[in-house]
């Protein structure tokens, strides 16, 4: 009989013994989770704070670049005035910020083509598609007024188009910065879209490799 009692008891002990551990062992998975989670949210915050105060430097060089161009483009402005008067000497100085902002446009297709392609030839194949496609429909050709109303719409998606328009606004003897104002806004724009995204890519790329 105590042989038949001390069974059933040591099997009890045994499956307590079994349940303790799997309780312990839940108790510490919860545990261990909790503690990742907290982990996470912490270099979150980190990754945030860092990426937000790189955010702002980034800001900060921005606006002062920009009040740097200004004050060199107000001084060029007044210098080219001794000869040329006043009017003159700031549609040359759009002339300029036109000639640059297109350069900048371009620069930032080429980019842009280059991180897509997957060879040096296939980038240079694709770059010489693309400055001809867009050479096209930007109204390098031929004049656009001539065609279809489509054309013309479509024509603004290119540098070409936009910088034809500044160079029509500097023609006018009677434009003024304000009119040119949308031609090297529009510049600006295509070449800095185009740069961050292809910027962002060649790292992408680099990181995958």
């Amino acid at each position: 009989m105590s042989g038949l009692e001390h069974e059933p008891s040591h099997a009890a002990r045994s499956d307590a013994s079994l349940g303790e551990l799997l309780g312990e062992v839940s108790r510490d998975l919860s545990t261990l989770l909790r503690q990742e989670v907290e982990l996470a949210k912490a270099e979150l915050q980190q990754s945030a704070g860092r990426a937000g105060r790189g955010a702002g430097m980034y800001g900060g060089a921005g606006v002062a670049a920009w009040l740097t161009l200004l004050f060199l483009s107000i001084a060029l402005w007044w210098a080219i005035a001794d000869a040329t008067g006043h009017g003159w000497s700031a549609l040359i100085v759009a002339a300029l910020w036109a000639v640059v902002a297109a350069v900048l446009a371009a620069m930032g297709i080429t980019a842009l083509i280059t991180t897509l392609a997957r060879t040096e030839e296939q980038a240079g194949g694709w770059n010489s598609i693309v400055a001809v496609t867009l050479a096209i429909l930007g109204g390098s050709f031929f004049d656009l007024s001539q065609g279809p109303e489509i054309l013309s719409q479509v024509s603004l998606i290119t540098p070409h188009a936009w910088f034809l328009q500044g160079l029509d606004v500097l023609a006018v003897s009677s434009s003024s910065l304000v009119d040119l104002a949308l031609p090297l806004a529009a510049l600006l724009g295509i070449g800095l879209v185009t740069g961050a995204i292809g910027l962002v890519r060649s790292r992408s790329l680099v990181v995958s490799r």
